[in-house]
């Protein structure tokens, strides 16, 4: 009789559901410890910030040991009682080989399984260039982003954030660690569908009964329409991200991005012109190609991530008249003036979630500055 935790390591990719699979954990994570299912980590925050380490210094612990933070999220995973632990941390769609292997190793001897959620990629291109565009991270225009990653041929020499898209690269590397049938892929419902489908999807993978947790949790992740993300990509283009990292993060992407851009009325969604739609749409169904072959347990309907024949009927960003733009801006400069006006630069008030989150992260590192005291002073009297 198997005695040790399954163990579900969500690695995403991006843009594919994760921040809402990850909000409704996070929310969720008592009630789901009570049925038996482990989210590691004091908090998710804390589960975060482990991934990070281990991504960034896999061996970086004494004798050559993963950091701290991540074998305690491992450890607390491994050794849990009931039948499960879950693991959320997309940026895992990028992880080397070698940190791979370290992630498996740490979890043993739990029954390791990868889950990866997989979206149509025609879909994915236009959501990506925006996240990057808003994170501060691109000032390509639309079309100089697609150009670049066309005349790249070798889809592993992609960006990251795109190369995860492609299953045959994430997948069958995750094999050398993990036995496939224990790599689920999960297929992310078409536009429209009620979210709460992706998340019964998974919750049927880690064995989770779905309508049991609240899925009330704040929607992450509102697209911008054509002209306003236009507007981003020029402001950033313009100089916007040569500022201080934290000035940018304040007003540009929660003030004028969330506050100001996602609030405006009638927004225009914006897709692939004719060219880069054919293209995108071969890439797609290379994918679904791959996955048709029964190589991994399938969630879903792989019909899903099969593209439309046809392109759809919106605008290229970069076909966005320069009125459209000046119009963005002219709210843009209103919304400014009326946040000075109330006095926007003085403290905030956090939420109950955000002034949640913050008081974990303090508590997390007032528990890593007294192990750091301990360590150093070896010889003060214990209590």
């Amino acid at each position: 009789m198997n005695t040790h935790p399954d163990v579900f390591v969500h690695v995403g990719p991006h843009k594919t559901g994760s921040t809402f699979i990850q909000q409704v954990l996070a929310y969720n994570r008592v009630a789901m410890k009570a049925d038996g299912v482990l989210v590691p980590g004091r908090s998710y925050y804390a589960q975060r910030m482990a991934a990070m380490d281990v991504l960034a210094k896999p061996r970086s612990g004494p004798d050559g040991l993963p950091p701290k933070s991540w074998l305690r999220v491992a450890n607390s995973a491994r050794s849990w009682p009931g039948p499960s632990a879950v693991i959320s941390v997309e940026r895992f769609d990028d992880a080397s080989r070698r940190v791979k292997r370290v992630i498996a190793e740490s979890l043993a001897p739990a029954r390791v399984h990868i889950v990866y959620t997989a979206r149509d990629f025609t879909q994915v291109v236009p959501a990506m260039w925006q996240t990057q565009v808003r994170n501060g991270r691109a000032v390509q225009s639309w079309q100089e982003y697609l150009t670049a990653i066309r005349e790249q041929h070798d889809r592993s020499k992609w960006p990251w954030h795109l190369a995860a898209q492609d299953p045959s690269l994430v997948l069958t590397d995750w094999e050398r660690f993990v036995p496939a049938d224990r790599i689920h892929v999960i297929t992310v419902p078409r536009p429209g569908v009620d979210r709460a489908v992706l998340w019964g999807r998974f919750c049927s993978v880690v064995g989770l009964e779905a309508d049991r947790y609240t899925l009330d949790v704040a929607r992450a992740n509102i697209s911008l329409g054509a002209a306003e993300i236009r507007f981003l990509q020029q402001l950033n283009r313009g100089g916007a991200t040569e500022i201080r990292r934290q000035v940018y993060q304040r007003w540009v992407q929660r003030h004028i991005d969330r506050i100001i851009l996602e609030q405006r009325a009638d927004q225009r969604r914006y897709a692939l012109s004719a060219g880069d739609y054919t293209w995108a749409r071969g890439e797609a169904l290379d994918f679904v190609d791959f996955l048709r072959a029964g190589r991994y347990p399938v969630t879903g309907d792989l019909d899903e991530l099969v593209p439309p024949a046809d392109e759809p009927p919106y605008p290229s960003p970069d076909e966005v008249t320069d009125r459209e733009v000046l119009e963005v801006a002219v709210s843009v400069v209103a919304g400014l003036l009326s946040a000075i006006e109330q006095g926007a630069n003085r403290p905030v008030l956090p939420s109950p979630g955000q002034l949640t989150r913050l008081v974990r992260r303090r508590q997390d590192a007032l528990a890593r500055r007294w192990r750091t005291l301990r360590r150093t002073q070896p010889g003060r009297r214990q209590r």
